[in-house]
């Protein structure tokens, strides 16, 4: 697809000598912006093997997680290359500092803009941070079914009168906001076998049979 190959063509002239890819705020979370490219080149099909690609993955993992978003993109990079890779063991690392930091059943930045509550949670944080989860258990980590139902519980009740969901409660819905959580919630049944307490869980709480 043309379209595809003059993305990966601007993605890779993008990249830094370092190996990074950087934003119009370079020191803000560059291994996550870099992880992001990472993933994106792999899944438009370039090899783990290409120069842009291994480059890219010396930049992140010479790093320890740090954020939400940088945490889960890392973790989805590794489940696309595969159990196979070599940096595949650093999957359970990543996994415990997502479950290690989930707040309030979701997932936030460390502290919010102003500074005024350490622990919060936005649905788009948590949209990552689940779908960085998922990927764990592909590669054969442990997420407790517990964890996952706290997470789909947390999310519903986050849902706004409207139907939809925002990035936050107190603000209003979006259609971004709502098909990430809707997306997130279905994660959430994926992971909870419809069978014995996780049926019940999921008849009560999604109305399902």
């Amino acid at each position: 697809d043309a379209a595809i190959e003059r993305g990966v063509d601007w993605l890779l002239a993008a990249q830094a000598i370092d190996g990074s890819w950087r934003t119009y705020a370079p020191h803000r979370r560059p291994a996550g912006v870099t992880a992001l490219g990472v993933f994106t080149l792999l899944k438009c099909g370039l090899p783990a093997e290409h120069p842009a690609v291994r480059k890219g993955l010396a930049f992140v993992f010479a790093r320890e997680p740090s954020g939400t978003y940088t945490a889960s993109i890392s973790l989805m990079v590794l489940a696309a290359l595969g159990p196979e890779h070599p940096l595949a063991e650093r999957a359970d690392e990543l996994r415990d500092y997502l479950l290690d930091n989930m707040e309030h059943a979701g997932w936030g930045y460390p502290s919010n803009s102003k500074g005024e509550d350490p622990a919060y949670s936005d649905n788009s944080n948590t949209q990552y941070a689940l779908l960085a989860l998922d990927a764990a258990v592909r590669l054969e980590g442990k997420v407790s079914q517990g964890e996952w139902a706290d997470a789909g519980e947390a999310l519903l009740g986050r849902q706004r009168s409207d139907g939809g969901w925002a990035y936050q409660s107190r603000r209003d819905s979006t259609a971004a906001m709502t098909a990430a959580s809707v997306a997130s919630l279905q994660l959430c049944l994926n992971h909870i076998p419809p069978k014995g307490k996780g049926k019940k869980w999921t008849e009560d709480e999604y109305g399902l049979g």
